[in-house]
């Protein structure tokens, strides 16, 4: 099974959000959340990733942090 990447990164302009300038996007694109953090949109993912059933939870290696 291939892992897609998850992108935590500074929000785009059209996404921000007073006091949570950290957002996860999916692979597509899709905004998934804001967050005040890095660590705080990291949990959200491994939440995700826990839900669907995903077996890689113990490995947060999958992950592409973009900051401008």
């Amino acid at each position: 099974m291939i892992c897609k990447k998850a992108v935590i990164r500074k929000c785009k302009s059209g996404d921000a959000q007073e006091g949570k300038p950290i957002c996860l996007y999916s692979h597509e694109g899709k905004l998934l959340g804001r967050h005040p953090s890095k660590e705080s949109a990291v949990k959200q993912e491994q939440a995700i990733k826990a839900h669907s059933g995903s077996k890689h939870l113990a490995k947060v290696t999958n992950y592409l942090f973009l900051f401008e």
